[in-house]
């Protein structure tokens, strides 16, 4: 039998920390003569076994271990099991900014430009990085929101999840017209499918700041997200709304960031400049620790996770231990990566069109019932199946599936594992005790 993290490894799971479209990271302790505490981030069953997933999860780690900078995420090790690739990290307590505004609102002016100054400048130091040869790197995030952003209980600001994050020496190519990201932050001409730049990251900055200060209505929430991408592309993903008591320097600053052109909106150097007379972080420090007290009382008990083993990687010494940063997933519009996980490169041939009238996949039927009064976007493995309101019936092919429930704006999820066979009749009920497709596989919910 396959050994697992509370028995045999060097980890000890205390808790799941998060659960995202596409992985899962966990609280755990190192176990030996110095014990810590680590984070260890992993890609969900179904994903892993899709083409292209493992690679794509490692370009992180390899993007982690090229950059170098006090407010990023710092590997241990990297490493595959019987599960999937993981990535294990330091642990540094601490609060996303999404925890942060959804347990006391919006944060003041000071607050809010000493976040984005923080923000900026490791962002400035990514944007101008170079590789040992002394060309630059080409660093770009394309995934910069506030769930990327952590507090730790000093009210410093680090970069986290760097997860669709590309530099020139990224081994994966962007499949033109495929989109990753979340819709709200992303630039106009990310949108349009064009290419990403320092330029687009500066973008999400702007969009932050003004979430920041509650200036920001998100326009089509509720909706599923391909619907919403393709309506933001035509009305735009939101609208400000600037309060009389907002300086006019924060407000120009953060417009700036939003000019629909890139060559407009200037660089992250001067918009921390623009910011800085602005800054205090006074107060950082007591928004985390409040946030991190709230998100404490939403901790998800650990479960058994495969034994981690080490695994080399790129042909290069293991990654050398370093100090600091957590690693959160946030990749919340992962639906349309796992929809076109397999890339083709530009000169390989599509395959062959074969003739005649394919058979009809097994299906079965799956009826789905809400935890909670409100509106959840329902995936099942990865497929957007629309928005569970009551109660919700779906045909779905036969046999393993992963099905969640997400509602970004109030932070919930739910997860379940399900097997059906040809012509089954399965059920979930969140309200019910585990258990409710009867002999077959579920997990209990974790909101």
């Amino acid at each position: 039998m396959e050994s697992d993290l509370f028995t045999q490894s060097r980890y000890r799971v205390l808790s799941r920390l998060h659960v995202g479209g596409m992985g899962e990271v966990f609280l755990a302790e190192q176990q030996g003569t110095l014990p810590r505490r680590v984070v260890i981030k992993r890609l969900l069953p179904h994903v892993s076994r899709m083409p292209g997933a493992r690679e794509r999860f490692l370009e992180e780690a390899r993007l982690l271990h090229r950059l170098s900078h006090e407010r990023l995420p710092r590997l241990w090790e990297a490493g595959e099991d019987a599960s999937g690739p993981f990535l294990v990290l330091d642990y540094i307590e601490g609060a996303s900014l999404r925890e942060v505004l959804l347990e006391g609102g919006p944060l003041s002016v000071k607050a809010a430009a000493a976040v984005l100054c923080e923000t900026l400048g490791v962002l400035t130091a990514l944007h101008e990085a170079k590789n040992e040869a002394g060309a630059p790197l080409g660093f770009v995030h394309r995934d910069l929101a506030p769930e990327n952003l952590q507090l730790d209980r000093q009210g410093r600001v680090f970069l986290l999840d760097l997860g669709i994050s590309k530099s020139s020496e990224s081994r994966l190519r962007t499949e033109t017209g495929l989109l990753q990201g979340r819709p709200l932050y992303m630039a106009p001409e990310i949108l349009a499918g064009g290419k990403a730049a320092p330029a687009s990251d500066l973008y999400s900055i702007g969009v932050i700041g003004a979430e920041l200060v509650g200036a920001l209505e998100p326009l089509h929430t509720g909706e599923p997200p391909m619907t919403a991408l393709e309506r933001a592309k035509q009305e735009g993903a939101f609208r400000l709304h600037w309060n009389e008591n907002i300086p006019s320097s924060f407000r120009e600053a953060v417009e700036r960031a939003l000019a629909p052109t890139p060559a407009a909106r200037g660089t992250s150097k001067e918009m921390l400049d623009r910011l800085a007379p602005l800054a205090n972080p006074a107060d950082l420090s007591e928004r985390a620790e409040k946030a991190l007290e709230k998100s404490r009382e939403n901790l998800l008990p650990g479960t058994p996770t495969p034994r981690l083993t080490p695994i080399p990687f790129s042909g290069k010494k293991r990654i050398p231990l370093a100090a600091a940063g957590v690693l959160l997933i946030a990749i919340a519009a992962s639906w349309w990566a796992v929809q076109n996980s397999t890339k083709r490169g530009a000169d390989t041939p599509p395959p062959p069109i074969t003739q005649g009238k394919p058979s009809p996949a097994p299906s079965a039927n799956l009826t789905i019932s809400q935890p909670e009064p409100g509106a959840f976007t329902v995936e099942i493995g990865g497929k957007p199946y629309g928005i569970l309101k009551d109660s919700l019936r779906v045909t779905i092919p036969a046999g393993a599936h992963t099905v969640t429930l997400t509602d970004e704006a109030r932070s919930l999820y739910y997860r379940r594992e399900v097997l059906l066979g040809p012509g089954e009749e399965g059920r979930i009920d969140w309200k019910n005790a585990p258990g409710a497709i009867p002999g077959k596989k579920t997990e209990s919910p974790s909101p």
